[in-house]
């Protein structure tokens, strides 16, 4: 019986290897997909797991909290979701107050039934002991959206979510669509941003992989697209309004500057670099060698030397800002109405009283 199982692995700096943890080796299921440095030396370690925080074995994932000490020893663990959908934590970030801000993917708690569901960005916020605090749901009931990809906690205290919406274009063709959210230092809704779909012809992915903050401020996003027979990647740099900068592209391309047919890949991670500029790494199927580590190093605005790199790519960017609307009679009982100067494609309502209650309309 194939099983999964959580392996943590603490390396010197030269590489060798100083300790190597596995967790929950006798699950069939228990995966860890992100990590983060806490406060007394540790990590936390999220992902899914077939467990519940009782101990016993769920129907369905759920998201999983695993807090380690300095060496990798367990200290605590959570499980949260529901048993009747399957849940998973994919990115965690500290937060001021000690925390930890948490970011995945539920199909839990909404007003369709099971068969029904498709799929929402999950944001988890926990105390320091991994206690949840509140939750929210981003994304469209719809579409079969995959959750942030990565967490950007900004010097300015704000937070940047990024990751792909997913959907069924047709009854058997998918279609992903970049997607940014912003919160304030409060986790309040700032904006959200989705760029344009390219032309259906051209392009039927298209995602936002991670994000980085540059040294003046602003957020360079790592996008991939892709159609049938290439691969390609966008940097996008953006002000803290949501505003362009520039956007340059690079592709996977062989010795002549040709573009190589592949099966599948993506440009996954984006760093800063001490000249100023930009390193992405990512990995690609390239037909007929089989998969390869993809590996880009760019300048500061985002080239990476090649013929692609001012790319002219029907894309677009611009945010949808929170506007100001009347709620009335406030407080309610049983009926509200909403006036807005705007149409509102989305409502989401939330319990002071009850932070795990909350409806999407």
């Amino acid at each position: 019986q194939d099983t999964c199982m959580v392996f943590l692995v603490h390396f010197k700096d030269n590489l060798d290897t100083l300790w190597t943890r596995t967790y929950y080796k006798d699950t069939m299921w228990t995966v860890g997909r992100g990590l983060c440095a806490t406060a007394d030396g540790g990590y936390l370690i999220v992902g899914e797991s077939l467990y519940n925080t009782d101990g016993s074995i769920s129907p369905n994932l759920n998201g999983m909290l695993l807090k380690v000490d300095s060496l990798g020893q367990q200290q605590w663990a959570r499980f949260y979701g529901s048993n009747d959908m399957p849940d998973a934590f994919y990115k965690v970030v500290p937060t001021p107050d000690g925390g930890y801000l948490i970011g995945g993917t539920t199909w839990s708690g909404q007003d369709e039934t099971p068969l029904d569901r498709k799929g929402n960005w999950w944001l988890v916020k926990t105390d320091a002991l991994g206690q949840m605090q509140w939750e929210r749901q981003y994304g469209d009931n719809d579409k079969y959206d995959d959750g942030p990809s990565q967490i950007v906690h900004a010097s300015d205290g704000c937070y940047y979510l990024v990751g792909t919406f997913r959907y069924f274009h047709t009854a058997n063709e998918q279609k992903d669509e970049a997607a940014l959210i912003k919160l304030d230092a409060d986790f309040n809704f700032v904006y959200e941003l989705r760029p344009d779909q390219m032309s259906a012809s051209q392009i039927h992915q298209t995602g936002l992989s991670d994000a980085v903050e540059t040294p003046d401020g602003n957020l360079v996003l790592l996008e991939f697209y892709n159609d049938a027979f290439w691969i390609g990647g966008m940097l996008r740099k953006i002000r803290a309004d949501g505003t362009q900068i520039w956007q340059k592209c690079f592709d996977e391309s062989g010795e002549n500057g040709d573009s190589i047919y592949y099966n599948t890949g993506s440009p996954v991670s984006i760093k800063n670099t001490a000249d100023g500029g930009f390193i992405v790494g990512g990995w690609a199927n390239i037909w007929p060698d089989g998969q390869k580590t993809w590996l880009v190093k760019t300048d500061s605005l985002g080239c990476d030397g090649s013929n692609f790199c001012d790319c002219n790519l029907n894309v677009g960017i611009a945010p949808k800002e929170a506007v100001t609307f009347k709620i009335f009679p406030n407080p309610a009982t049983e009926t509200a109405h909403i006036q807005s100067p705007a149409l509102i494609e989305r409502i989401e309502v939330f319990s002071l009283s009850d932070p795990k209650w909350f409806k999407i309309f």
